[in-house]
């Protein structure tokens, strides 16, 4: 359903350089998101969300858009329904702080996207 539990959060240190190690990323409007796809047994995506603190100085600002963001991929990570393996970091670029209607759209085209991709 609507969830986002600790299991589909990436944590692990050599994950993310394994991510960001690979080079695997686009860049939407001012969204830019690195994916990887893993072999190993957990079935589960994985996603990072990252606000540089060069963008957004306020932590709060911080915060608050990656509390959106990940709002959003809770609501509309259904699209990746068959993508079980996969680690996603998704890193906000704008200096402007969004509304939670256009970053779910935002959301939604950047998941259609990795999803034609696999």
């Amino acid at each position: 359903m609507y969830k986002f539990p600790k299991k589909h959060r990436l944590c692990s240190q050599s994950d993310i350089e394994r991510l960001f190690d690979e080079n695997n990323y686009f860049i939407y409007e001012n969204i830019k998101v690195y994916w990887n796809l893993v072999f190993s047994e957990e079935n589960s995506i994985k996603v990072l969300f990252a606000v540089p603190k060069k963008i957004i100085p306020k932590a709060v600002h911080r915060n608050k858009i990656k509390r959106l963001t990940r709002e959003s991929f809770r609501k509309n990570k259904k699209i990746l329904k068959n993508k079980n393996k996969l680690h996603l970091g998704v890193i906000y670029l704008s200096p402007e702080i969004p509304n939670f209607n256009s970053l779910e759209e935002k959301i939604k085209v950047i998941l259609q996207r990795i999803n034609n991709r696999l």
